[in-house]
């Protein structure tokens, strides 16, 4: 637990300096901003490996059972997938990426973070693909979102009209895909679990309603020729929606998901 600990702070303390360096060089110029940045984004993103490995072994089951874990995992997921676009990216979306998670981890941070292996009910590779969907498509946001705003507040951030959206239709486009995937696996688990494959829970609706306005964001897109600020809000909106969906909807509704935001 002591490692689990130090890995946890230490990173949550990398995503906040990243933060911090960034803003300092929008403040003051400073060229070797991004640079850091993107380091304090890659040490962290090790750390919360760290973290994520010494839990699921020390419990025997994949680390995203509780809300502590779920959002350290889709923070580690979401940093990785910064980390991977690399010079797609605009330079000024590695700052915000690191607000989201500095502020994610710092919710989590708050909650009870014991080991808690799968209960026997949840045993299932379907629900384990589900839950992995689900946190992708927060990543995916995640980087569409801190592109977004990047693309809202810094004019330099990118060039060209296909450097300014190619990376959130990307994004937008992935998280569509994931979340077809994410309520096909989990309406398979729920025959299995509950002997239906939907029944219209608050979890379950909000997860198609998210899904209907990510298809919107690519119609409005492909068919009308959305692009610029207007498309970049609505993957700022589609990433509030994903993290309400996940973590918000299980903790102000009564649900028949076994799933439990604590």
């Amino acid at each position: 637990m002591v490692i689990e600990a130090a890995a946890f702070w230490v990173s949550v303390t990398f995503f906040g300096a990243g933060f911090a360096a960034g803003c300092a060089g929008m403040a003051f110029g400073w060229r070797r901003a991004g640079l850091l940045t993107a380091w304090a984004v890659a040490a962290a993103w090790a750390l919360q490996t760290v973290l994520l490995v010494s839990r699921g072994l020390a419990q025997f089951s994949p680390p995203f059972i509780t809300y502590f874990e779920t959002v350290s995992f889709a923070c580690w997921l979401a940093a990785g997938l910064h980390l991977a676009v690399g010079r797609r990216r605009p330079e000024t979306a590695g700052t915000v990426l690191c607000l989201i998670a500095f502020l994610m981890l710092g919710s989590a941070a708050l909650s009870p973070s014991p080991l808690t292996p799968l209960p026997p009910g949840l045993q299932s590779w379907w629900l384990v693909l589900h839950v992995l969907l689900a946190l992708a498509t927060f990543a995916a946001l995640a980087v569409a979102a801190a592109a977004a705003v990047a693309r809202l507040f810094d004019k330099s951030a990118m060039s060209g009209p296909d450097g300014q959206d190619r990376l959130l239709i990307r994004c937008v486009s992935f998280a569509f895909m994931a979340q077809v995937g994410m309520i096909a696996s989990g309406s398979i688990w729920a025959q299995k679990a509950w002997g239906r494959y939907w029944g219209w829970d608050p979890i379950e609706t909000f997860s198609l309603f998210t899904w209907v306005w990510y298809g919107i964001v690519l119609h409005l897109h492909r068919t009308y020729g959305w692009r610029g600020r207007r498309i970049a809000w609505m993957a700022v909106a589609g990433l509030v929606l994903c993290v309400y969906g996940i973590w918000g909807v299980p903790y102000f509704s009564q649900s028949v998901h076994l799933y439990e935001v604590q």
